[in-house]
């Protein structure tokens, strides 16, 4: 499909879509001093991520123990959010009365109940192929998941964790046309076509919404079909983005309005106020250190 380009965490394009500034502060570290509830929830969320992670890689190893299944990645669960955590308060993030004891034995339950009744499930047709490999050769584009669904076709998977149960958890529809959801599905899609690895041609684009609420527990697996001239289309819209945002053609351009889809932008202050102050913290990435 062309020439090589440099392609972008969707995380990124979305951030950069919304505002080319906010995408450079959020890249270079910048944080609110005072933890969000963003913050807070996406740490959770990477815990679990991390220990169905490990879970499915056990399986993918020959691992049949469940006993050893389960308490592995419940320590993986326990590890990953302790270690977020202490990233975070030795960078200056303050997270007030947070109850990371809550929050780890949360974690437990919720990775007691996936291990328990994992949708993807070989006795009911699916084929776990890989776990969080990277599709980009760079480390970043990693699907939760490859799979091969009940039908023979190759398609990802993605994760949609939350601790408590929201109507929009489920709201499947709403997911589907998220900017960010729906982009890093289609570069999915696109890199499995183009990866020579895959040794086969990827009949169909489709991809999984796995959606799971901790408390009560509950989950979906949907499948979303998407047609080949949307899939022309989103690409050709995907390159002009990554162009830009590989020249800097963007840099210093401003969101006139501050306000993105999920509220106020965190960062408002540092732009309207002349710079970090006491609001804001440069917090490097944990992988980093």
């Amino acid at each position: 499909m062309g020439d090589t380009l440099k392609t972008y965490r969707p995380s990124e394009v979305e951030q950069y879509a919304f505002c080319p500034t906010y995408w450079s502060l959020r890249k270079e570290g910048w944080t609110t001093r005072i933890a969000t509830k963003a913050t807070v929830a996406a740490m959770w969320s990477t815990a679990a991520h991390a220990a169905f992670a490990l879970y499915q890689k056990m399986k993918l190893d020959g691992c049949t123990d469940q006993a050893q299944l389960l308490t592995a990645a419940q320590c993986e669960a326990a590890q990953v959010y302790v270690a977020d955590f202490n990233h975070y308060i030795a960078a200056g993030v303050n997270f007030g009365t947070l109850d990371t004891d809550d929050a780890v034995g949360d974690l437990r339950k919720l990775v007691a109940n996936y291990t328990k009744s994992c949708k993807l499930d070989a006795s009911r047709g699916w084929q776990v192929v890989s776990v969080e490999e990277s599709l980009d050769g760079e480390g970043t584009t990693r699907p939760d998941v490859i799979v091969r669904d009940p039908d023979g076709i190759l398609c990802p998977v993605d994760y949609k964790i939350k601790r408590s149960v929201n109507p929009k958890w489920f709201d499947h529809q709403g997911w589907s046309d998220d900017f960010q959801y729906s982009h890093k599905q289609l570069n999915y899609i696109y890199l499995l076509q183009e990866d020579e690895r895959v040794g086969e041609r990827v009949t169909k684009n489709r991809h999984y919404i796995y959606a799971i609420a901790a408390e009560p527990f509950a989950q979906t697996l949907t499948a979303y079909d998407i047609v080949d001239n949307y899939m022309a289309d989103w690409y050709e819209s995907a390159r002009r983005y990554w162009k830009r945002m590989a020249s800097g053609a963007d840099e210093g351009i401003m969101h006139p309005t501050h306000k993105s889809p999920y509220g106020m932008c965190e960062m408002l202050d540092y732009c309207t106020k002349g710079g970090a102050g006491l609001s804001y913290i440069k917090v490097a990435k944990r992988s980093e250190e």
